[in-house]
């Protein structure tokens, strides 16, 4: 399809899809956004909701392993897989995976840049909820992946992968993303919980500015 995008049709069957949905619904809180030093709750995201799971968990554990399988994918760089709920009324405004190179002082610590993302569609949405890349809207159905290389060869990010998820007008939308890093990524550590509390401690303002600053003393050094 590109360079930077790619879709597989029926990458999971109905009933993981179902599996994967009851999973989350009881565990989804409010989502956010990660801003430049932080996650944040933003008007470019309403009425979503989201929850974090580790391959500890079996439904999420067969995920992991049907992706590196399909995707190439290594299960020491990915963060903690979430699951997305958006209600009606919700949307995702433009946005694009990859960090700044500011977000980047910090995020290196944690794994280094997104280099692929994966979106999985869990169910049909009655109406809206479409996924807009440059040129291509895709409409989410039953396990339908959606694979996004974030950057380009050289390592930057890349703007053409800016994309948007339009207003879900009725029902609900479920979506799976997987976060893969360049680098092992921490939120694997089998000592890092995937709690809301604990995985913000990556994009927290107090810890940006103390990890920001050991970065830059280490860079000195090296010059």
């Amino acid at each position: 399809m590109s360079d930077y995008l790619d879709i597989t049709e029926n990458f999971l069957t109905k009933c993981e899809c179902v599996d994967l949905i009851n999973l989350a619904r009881t565990k989804i809180s409010p989502a956010k956004v990660t801003a430049l030093h932080g996650e944040e709750e933003s008007d470019l995201r309403p009425n979503n909701f989201k929850a974090y799971f580790k391959s500890s968990n079996p439904e999420i554990k067969t995920l992991i392993q049907k992706s590196i399988k399909q995707f190439q994918i290594s299960p020491d760089k990915l963060e903690f897989i979430n699951i997305t709920c958006t209600k009606p009324g919700g949307f995702f405004g433009s946005h694009v995976d990859y960090f700044s190179k500011e977000q980047l002082l910090v995020q290196d610590f944690f794994g280094g840049q997104r280099e692929k993302v994966i979106l999985i569609y869990l169910n049909e949405v009655k109406s809206g909820g479409e996924t807009f890349f440059l040129g291509r809207k895709i409409k989410p159905t039953v396990g339908k992946a959606v694979v996004l290389n974030s950057l380009q060869p050289n390592g930057e990010g890349n703007p053409n992968t800016v994309h948007r998820a339009s207003r879900v007008n009725e029902g609900e939308k479920w979506v799976v993303t997987i976060h893969c890093r360049q680098k092992r990524s921490l939120f694997s550590h089998p000592l890092f919980p995937p709690s809301n509390f604990f995985r913000a401690l990556a994009f927290r303002k107090p810890v940006f500015y103390i990890i920001r600053f050991f970065n830059e003393k280490i860079r000195r050094m090296k010059l």
